[in-house]
Order: C-alpha cells, then structure tokens, then sequence
C-alpha cells in the first residue's frame, strides 16, 4: 500500500508539472515582451537626452546622480576617485552635480559643476606625513582667491547663499576672489555714517543694494603699537590678514574682507548723507572725516586721506538670511583696568569647568570649542581684544562669528600668551583644529598666507616680521597642546564636533 500511494503522489505531480509547463510557456513570453518594450523605450529616451546635452546650440547643465561616469583611465588617479565618488554620493546629491559631456565621451571634454571640483579637492586632502609642497600645493589650490573666476549669479547671492549656523563661506569657494574683486571695484551708490562700535567706520551701499563696512587705514605697516596688548585702533589690513588665515585654519566665521582705496571726492562725498557729510572737513590739503562712533569726538578724533584718496577695507554686511544676537560677554574677557585682573587670571584652575557647567553653554555644546578655535586663531594674528560675541540667532549650534579682528597684527615681538587661555586652561581641542595646525607647520602658514594676501588690490598687506611672528605662535600652541595632554598621547584631549 505504501508504493500505491507514493505512485500516485508522482503521477499527480507529473500531471502538475505538464500544466504549469505550458503556462511557464506563457508568461515567460509575455515578460520577455514587456522586457524588450521597456528596452526600447529607455532607449529612445536616452538618445533623446544625449541629443539634447551634445546638442551644442542648447548645450545646458543635467543633473547627475547615478554616478556612471565613463572614466577611460588617463589618470592613474580615476579609478580612486570613482571608488571614492560613490562613497560620496549622498553628499553630492545634496549639492547638486551636473555635468556636459560631448559625443567623444573623453574626460578632457568634461565641464563639471564645482561641487564636482570641491569633491576632487576633497578626495586629495593632504595628512600630516604628505610633503611640504603637496600640503602647500593643496591649500593653495583650496583657498586661493582668484579673481578669473566666473560668477553664474550675483556675487552677493552667491555669498548670502554660503551662510548658514555653522558657516559664513564654505571651505571650497572658488568664487571667492571674484567676489572680492567685485567689492573693491563696484560702484558705491550711499555712503553713511556707521553707528555701532567704538571705532570709526563708514556704512557704503555698493551696486546690487549689498552693504559694506569700510574701516580706514590709520597705521603704516612697519608702525609698532606697544603698550597694552589691546592698544591702539583698528589695523585695516589686520582684518584682511585675518580673514584668510581664519580660512586657512579651516574656520570659515569671518565675513568677506578686502582692501580698497576710495576717493573720498568722487565715490563718497557725492552720495554721502546728511549725517556723514557734516563731520567731513579740510586739514592741509587733505580731505578728512570723523564719522560717528563711541570715540568719533569731532576733527581730533578724525582720519585724513592723501588728498582725497583714503586707504582702508570693505567687510561684507551679512545678508538678511541670519541675524546676530545680542553680544555676549566673552568667559575669558579682559577687565580692561589696569591693575585689575579677571576672574579667570585670578583662579584659573577649574575656571574652564564652571563656565562649561552654566545653563548657557551646557546647551550650546559646540561653543565653547568655538571659544578655543577663536583663541588660537587670534593668539596667531595677536588679537587681544575679543571682549564680546556674536553668534547666530535661533541656533544653539550656531557658530561664534568672529567680527571685528581689527586690533590683531600691532605688533610683531610681543606673543600675548594670555590669549590662549580657554586652550591651557580647557585642554580640549578639536580634531579637526589639530589636523590643520599641523598641516601648517614648517613654514607652510607663512608662504601660503603670503600668497593668499598677495591676490589683495593693496600691497602690502602686512610687514615681513608678521610672518616670523606667526611661525613662532603656530609653534607654542601646538607646545601648548603637547602639555595640555602631559604623558598621554594628544588624542586623548581631542573630540569631534
């Protein structure tokens, strides 16, 4: 009985496999069809596309996410940068790459969007073992401002769109220098007074409605200011300085800056206001101003051009987008009386601990790292003056912007060590922050900043000492950082962001 029943079990299964032989039949030809149709169509679609993109009368950008360059390997370096594209994909998605190719598919025949540009930059970031010339090579090629660079947009869109909470111009920014280059050449159409702060400034409205701070020289380059480590005005070519070694410190918090001189007779005077013209005045030849300010006093308090040009530089007004709050006194701020000391000269162990434990900065986390990052950028340009600050309003997470760097670069002997307090007494520092200190040893900071500020309209931007000075900080943070981690090994302080 039991072979019965298992002959028949076969025969039932057999008979099975007959029918459904026959529907196999069927539907493996109805999706062999539709599979073929499908072809077609894609087919057509995308001899449709690749007309239109080799078309060159309407030649246009394509936005790409599949990644499915054709890379013939002309480079030995394609095939890594392929691999690492992929690895990057999601982040270009959100950037946008497009591109053009013409019909010989060749890599020279390649346009690419720069995020494209930005990416490949990237992929070849130097460490610190990479060579002197390769780590120049690649900083140059990141943060040089080059002018001849075209703008697709209005420059100051294409500045207003780079800010946001942790950012006021991205890390690759290859518009950059064409941006400055607009606003030391742009037409100015309002000149004003400029009312906040103690020092004097002008507010001009350049064409395009965009705003800038205009601050003038008042110091020759080789002048050397002495006293208190905050003395004296504002150094116009200071806050040049600073603004591209606060890029080269991967930092990116201070506004755009760059020299300019105006002709007080024909750009200013002829659209000043009400307000700005009453205080200008003629002293031996030379067209002269006092402006408003908290030490703006009248004529004594004035500042005279060469006859009717004036020297100085233009920071860019942030755009409407973000706005700033209210200042905020700095932890590690100076009493700014002489004999009296702050609390945090007074006792400065477990200082850095009580302000981490305060309501205001336990919430904002990021802060205070941004506190250390500023405190070594400005202990590098000799800024001793940062009293307040700024951040962006609606953002626990937003970044301290570093304004007002006018009073670095006064004197070249003098090494304020007490600059560096939130680093000595934290002990606590960024990955990222450490990577780039190194990167910039071995005289690497000095004969890249030296080019980056020789791309300024006025020359020169800082006395040769400057760079000797700045050598020797850079070298007595990273000293600073190796006691900070005493026997243990440096990563030990490092945290992320």
């Amino acid at each position: 009985m039991m072979y019965s029943d298992t002959h028949k079990l076969n025969t039932y299964f057999y008979l099975v496999k007959v029918k459904m032989k026959f529907a196999d039949r069927f539907v493996f030809v109805a999706l062999a069809i539709c599979v073929v149709g499908l072809m077609v169509l894609l087919s057509g679609l995308d001899m449709g596309l690749s007309s239109r993109m080799l078309d060159e009368g309407t030649m246009e950008e394509q936005f790409w996410k599949g990644f499915h360059l054709d890379f013939i390997g002309k480079s030995n370096n394609l095939s890594k940068i392929e691999r690492l594209l992929y690895e990057r994909s999601r982040y270009l998605d959100e950037k946008k790459l497009y591109y053009i190719k013409n019909e010989t598919r060749d890599m020279s025949h390649l346009i690419l969007h720069p995020a494209y540009k930005e990416t490949i930059v990237s992929l070849n970031r130097p460490h610190v073992n990479s060579s002197r010339k390769y780590i120049m090579d690649w900083l140059l090629s990141q943060y040089n401002p080059d002018s001849n660079t075209r703008l697709n947009d209005s420059p100051w869109k294409i500045a207003a769109g780079w800010v946001n909470e942790r950012q006021i111009t991205p890390d690759y920014a290859p518009e950059i220098g064409s941006i400055l280059q607009e606003m030391a050449t742009r037409r100015i159409s309002k000149a004003d007074v400029g009312h906040q702060g103690t020092q004097l400034k002008l507010l001009l409205t350049l064409d395009g409605s965009q705003k800038v701070v205009f601050k003038p020289q008042w110091y020759d380059r080789d002048y050397i200011l002495t006293g208190t480590p905050y003395e004296g005005k504002d150094r116009h070519n200071g806050e040049i300085a600073s603004f591209h070694f606060n890029r080269l410190l991967g930092l990116n918090r201070s506004p755009l800056v760059v020299g300019r001189i105006l002709n007080l007779e024909t750009e200013i005077i002829p659209v000043a206001t009400p307000e700005l013209i009453k205080t200008f005045y003629v002293k031996d030849k030379d067209v002269c101003f006092y402006g408003k300010c908290h030490y703006c006093k009248g004529e004594s308090t004035g500042v005279c051009g060469h006859g009717n040009m004036l020297e100085g530089v233009l920071i860019l007004w942030l755009p409407p987008t973000v706005s700033l709050t209210k200042p905020v006194k700095h932890p590690w701020a100076r009493t700014y009386r002489q004999g009296k000391k702050a609390t945090w000269e007074l006792y400065p162990d477990g200082y850095c601990e009580s302000v981490r434990s305060t309501s205001y900065y336990s919430a904002r986390p990021r802060l205070l790292m941004d506190i250390i990052d500023a405190a070594i950028s400005d202990y590098i340009v000799g800024n001793a003056d940062r009293h307040h600050y700024e951040t962006f309003h609606g953002y626990n997470n937003s970044i301290l912007v570093m304004l007002d760097n006018g009073k670095s670069f006064g004197n070249p002997t003098w090494d304020v060590e007490s600059i560096l307090a939130p680093l000595s007494q934290c002990c606590r520092l960024r990955s990222e922050t450490w990577q780039r200190l190194q990167l910039l040893t071995k005289g690497v900071l000095s004969q890249v900043l030296a080019e980056l500020l020789s791309h300024d309209p006025i020359q020169t931007i800082i006395h040769p000492s400057y760079y000797t000075a700045i050598e020797r900080r850079l070298q007595h943070v990273i000293v600073t950082i190796h006691k900070c981690a005493g026997q243990q090994d440096v990563n030990q302080i490092l945290v992320g962001d």
